[in-house]
């Protein structure tokens, strides 16, 4: 269950494909504006434990452990504790 005030739509899932570095969704993204997007790859070649990533991220059931995580990390970001993940700075 999601704490109070956690946006389950803040970030979602859309099939696509790349091909030659162009993007091509294959769902509709019912979005308008300007979107910063964070491109996950399921790459045929890869290793396995990149290959259990795949598998886990296309896995749709329940997470309430997870949920849980994500209302703490909510928390914590809302009351200054630690800030929100920054991609660019892994």
């Amino acid at each position: 269950m999601p704490c109070v005030g956690y946006n389950q739509d803040a970030m979602r899932a859309i099939r696509a494909v790349i091909d030659d570095g162009k993007v091509t969704l294959l769902e509709p993204a019912d979005l308008s504006g300007r979107h910063e997007v964070l491109i996950v790859v399921n790459d045929a070649e890869a290793t396995t434990g990149d290959q259990e990533w795949g598998r886990i991220l296309r896995d749709q059931k329940a997470r309430p452990a997870f949920d849980e995580f994500l209302c703490a990390a909510d928390g914590e970001i809302a009351a200054g504790k630690t800030e929100p993940l920054d991609p660019d700075r892994l």
